[in-house]
C-alpha cells in the first residue's frame, strides 16, 4: 500500500461512523426545533390573561376589605369565638313570658311587622324557657347557673338582649316599644353604615330597650363581660336600690359603653369614669363613630324611630301569664329584699 493509503476496512469503519454522528446530529436538531414551535395551550393562556386582566380588581377589594375590617374585631367570650360581620343582620330580637301576648301588646308587636316587611326583616319572639336554652347554648355552666339564679325576670332579659347582639347581632326591641319609622328610614340609613346604633335613655344612662347593632361588636362584649363579672364572679347586692340598672341594666350598658370610650383615652380631656349619658353623647358622639361603628343617638332623634309604651304602667298591656318583666319585677322586689 502506498504510504498514504488507508485500508480499506478503516475507511469503512470511519464512514458509519460519521453517518451515526450525522444521524444524532439531525435527531437533535429537531428535538430542538420541535421544542422552539411548541406552543403553549389556549386555555393557559386564557388563564394567565384572566389572572392579569384580575389582578387589579384583586387589589382593590383587598384595599377595601382592609378599611371596612378595622371595625371587625374577633373575640373569645368564655368557650365561644364571635366572627364578625360587617353589617347588621336583617332580624327582630323580642322577648315575653309566651307566645300568645295580649291584643294592646300584639298591637303594638305589629308595628314592626307593618313598618318593616318580613321578606326583608325575620322576627324572633322567645319565651322564658327560649332564653335559657340560648343562654346554655351560648355559655359554660357557671354562667348558666348563674343566670338561673338571678332573682328577677327582667335581669334574665337585661342580660339576654345584650348577649343576643355579641352572639347573632340584629335589632332588639322590648315588646311594648313599637316602631315608628321604618328601620331602612332611621338616619337616612343607618343601619348600613353603623356597626351600633344606640342611644340616650335620659341624662345619665344609655337606652337598653331598644338598640342595633352587628354580631360580636366590642360594646356587646364588654356589656356581657361586665354583666358577668357583676352577677357570676360576685354576689349581689340586694340592698342596693338601683341593683337591677347596676348589675344587668341600663346603668350596666351606659358603664360598658365608658369602658369602650376608657379604651382610647377619653374625650376632650374628661376621662369616661366622668362621664354620664349626655357628656358621652356631647364629647364622644364623633370619636365613638369614627374608631368602632358606634353611632350614638340623643333621646329625641331615639324616639323618632321607636316609643317604650312602658307596659308596667298600662293594665292593657299586660294578662296574668303575660306580665311585663318591670310588672314582675315591682311585684316581686320586696319579696326579694325580704
Amino acid at each position: 500500500l502506498h504510504k498514504y493509503q488507508y485500508p480499506t476496512s478503516l475507511l469503512l469503519t470511519s464512514k458509519l461512523q460519521k453517518q451515526r454522528d450525522n444521524t444524532q446530529l439531525t435527531m437533535i436538531s429537531r428535538v430542538n426545533s420541535g421544542r422552539r414551535r411548541r406552543k403553549l395551550p389556549i386555555r393557559i393562556k386564557l388563564r394567565c390573561l384572566k389572572l392579569l386582566l384580575a389582578a387589579p380588581l384583586l387589589t382593590f377589594l383587598a384595599v377595601l376589605l382592609r378599611f371596612h375590617s378595622r371595625h371587625n374585631i374577633e373575640y373569645n367570650t368564655y368557650t365561644n369565638k364571635i366572627k364578625n360581620i360587617i353589617n347588621i343582620p336583617q332580624i327582630i330580637w323580642q322577648t315575653a313570658k309566651s307566645h300568645n301576648p295580649p291584643p294592646a301588646a300584639r298591637k303594638v308587636m305589629n308595628t314592626w311587622k307593618v313598618k318593616n316587611p318580613l321578606s326583608r326583616w325575620k322576627r324572633e319572639l322567645l319565651d322564658d324557657d327560649e332564653l335559657l336554652t340560648f343562654i346554655k347554648r351560648h355559655f359554660d355552666q357557671r354562667v348558666v347557673d348563674a343566670f338561673i339564679k338571678l332573682p328577677l325576670p327582667v335581669m334574665r332579659t337585661d342580660f339576654f338582649r345584650v348577649a343576643v347582639m355579641l352572639h347573632e347581632g340584629g335589632i332588639y326591641a322590648d315588646v311594648d316599644v313599637e316602631c315608628i319609622e321604618p328601620i331602612q328610614k332611621w338616619d337616612n340609613g343607618a343601619i348600613h353604615r353603623c356597626s351600633v346604633i344606640i342611644g340616650m335613655e335620659n341624662d345619665h344612662h344609655i337606652c337598653n330597650w331598644g338598640f342595633a347593632s352587628q354580631q360580636g361588636h366590642l360594646l356587646f362584649q364588654k356589656a356581657v363581660d361586665l354583666s358577668i363579672s357583676r352577677f357570676v364572679d360576685a354576689e349581689i347586692d340586694l340592698n342596693q336600690d338601683h341593683f337591677v340598672h347596676f348589675v344587668t341594666g341600663p346603668a350596666m350598658l351606659t358603664h360598658a359603653l365608658g369602658a369602650v370610650i376608657h379604651d382610647f383615652g377619653g374625650c376632650d380631656g374628661v376621662p369616661a369614669s366622668k362621664m354620664d349619658a349626655k357628656k358621652m353623647y356631647d364629647l364622644c358622639r364623633v370619636k365613638l363613630r369614627e374608631k368602632h361603628g358606634i353611632c350614638l343617638y340623643d333621646q329625641e332623634t331615639l324616639n323618632g324611630w321607636f316609643r317604650n309604651h312602658y307596659s308596667s304602667q298600662r293594665e292593657d298591656l299586660q294578662s296574668e301569664n303575660w306580665l311585663s318583666s318591670w310588672t314582675l319585677m315591682r311585684n316581686e322586689t320586696n319579696a326579694v329584699k325580704n
